[in-house]
């Protein structure tokens, strides 16, 4: 059976969708499926949708891993795209991750399964106040005494679904869901379509993470899976 999980602090109330499953045996045996980039916007909505309506057509599933790019910050707008052809100049910030993550996350609740959703480069852009240059700092979350932040997407991403990174033991089996878009802020900016950096990184606090979740697996006998959306080979 599948749970939501609510939880009541000094901050307010929140509530995860089909947080808690009970199965009445895990043998590691079971499917699962492991996907990546639903990119959702509102003009691709019926895109997740239908997968949603797949997902749940099938009783073989056990869980479901999202493996990075849960929105896609207007990366391919028109508007957007145009304004970029007829020149991108400082000016008012639109955030889509303030309307597009909770929709997102309305339409994965309706999954009937469990979901392990990871961070992906259209999950954590950032913009300063008017699109503004700002100042190189080596901020990476939290306040940035230099730069006005308009928007930072994972800060959006932590607040709607959860942590950045964490692990996960199904069976004999470690999973580790990584956040691979760990840059500094400003390494993270841009104007949607056009951003300083697709590419990935991963900060010292979450490698040494990584390391010791690696050894405690080997230490207990498990297999491990490492989930991350970029590919650490490079390239």
């Amino acid at each position: 059976r599948l749970y939501d999980l609510a939880v009541r602090t000094a901050a307010g109330p929140e509530t995860q969708a089909n947080a808690v499953r009970v199965y009445a045996e895990i043998t590691g045996k079971e499917k699962v499926v492991f996907c990546g980039d639903p990119q959702y916007h509102l003009e691709n909505a019926h895109c997740l949708e239908r997968f949603v309506e797949r997902m749940n057509a099938r009783d073989d599933i056990a869980w479901i891993a999202f493996i990075g790019d849960v929105c896609d910050n207007a990366v391919r707008d028109e508007m957007n795209l145009l304004r970029l052809a007829w020149g991108a100049k400082p000016g008012p910030v639109h955030s889509y991750y303030e309307g597009d993550f909770p929709a997102a996350a309305r339409r994965l609740a309706k999954l009937h399964k469990p979901i392990l959703l990871m961070v992906g480069n259209h999950d954590g852009m950032v913009a300063y106040d008017d699109y503004a240059e700002g100042e190189p700092t080596t901020a990476y979350l939290g306040p940035a005494p230099k730069n006005k932040v308009a928007y930072d997407g994972l800060h959006h991403f932590r607040r709607t679904f959860g942590p950045l990174y964490f692990s996960v033991d199904w069976a004999n089996t470690r999973y580790l869901c990584t956040n691979t878009f760990e840059l500094d802020r400003h390494q993270r900016m841009g104007y949607h379509a056009i951003v300083a950096n697709w590419g990935g990184w991963m900060r010292a606090e979450q490698t040494a993470w990584l390391g010791e979740e690696l050894s405690d697996a080997d230490a207990r006998g498990m297999h491990k899976v490492v989930f991350m959306h970029h590919d650490p080979r490079g390239g």
